[in-house]
């Protein structure tokens, strides 16, 4: 028998193409759940929300509610999450779904986040960052 890609569950029968889930087989349960849902989603023109984390390490101790305030104020991501990992250490758990604001904001770049948050927090909070 074949495991599923998705929940690695057993496969009974002939399994179905988890695309564009997963490249393999799954189950009924993933296909009825995750694989179908993603389809429709997708000729609907729904898109699903992705999730990026990045890590900040600064010079200085930071306060959360300030990093979280350039985040939503300055740059535009309302839907994020930040987690202090040590004193001057933070994740930042930015959740992506659009559309976004065209009008006030450009769209999310990986590349240009990471140094979009450094830019603001040297220039609002004067911290400098490594």
């Amino acid at each position: 028998m074949n495991r599923c890609i998705i929940c690695k569950g057993l496969v009974y029968g002939w399994g179905n193409n988890a695309e564009p889930i997963a490249n393999g087989i799954c189950c009924d349960g993933c296909n009825s759940s995750q694989v179908i849902p993603r389809r429709l989603a997708m000729m609907l023109g729904i898109t699903q929300p992705t999730t990026h984390t990045h890590r900040f390490e600064f010079d200085n101790d930071i306060d959360i509610n300030d990093l979280l305030s350039i985040l939503e104020d300055n740059m535009g991501y309302n839907d994020c999450e930040i987690v202090k990992i040590e004193p001057k250490v933070f994740d930042v758990i930015v959740n992506i779904s659009e559309p976004y604001d065209r009008d006030n904001f450009e769209p999310y770049d990986r590349d240009n986040f990471v140094d979009d948050v450094h830019y603001w927090v040297t220039y609002l909070l004067g911290v400098n960052n490594d």
